[in-house]
């Protein structure tokens, strides 16, 4: 006599701008797509702050002074949300120090930028 075994299924909706999205498989496949979609997948990397730094200074976003709430907002427009307080030590730490960067202006109110080459 065959024994069939039946796989058990899951579905999971995901409530999109564009609509809802069912997806329909088993609990591991769920958690793979689920950890795919959130960045925690093996091999999936979120960009750093400090990578999209880097690549907002190779596309010249730092040929003029720019204010932290700036720079922020240009990440926001490029699909990234980070906390201005989360900036800074990234600024400091990897681009300011090794002059890479440089700041003007006074506390609360300095605009980065990138030296000349």
């Amino acid at each position: 006599m065959e024994e069939k075994t039946e796989r058990r299924k899951v579905k999971l909706r995901i409530p999109s701008k564009y609509g809802n999205i069912e997806v329909e498989g088993s609990p591991r496949d769920i958690k793979i797509l689920v950890d795919m979609i959130s960045g925690k997948k093996r091999g999936l990397k979120k960009n750093s702050i400090r990578e999209m730094i880097q690549k907002m200074i190779d596309d010249k976003f730092f040929h003029e002074p720019r204010t932290l709430s700036e720079i922020k907002s240009e990440l926001e427009r490029r699909g990234f949300r980070y906390s201005t307080s989360s900036l800074f030590p990234v600024i400091y730490r990897y681009f300011l120090r090794k002059d890479i960067m440089m700041r003007i202006g006074e506390k609360k109110s300095y605009k980065y930028f990138v030296k000349d080459e």
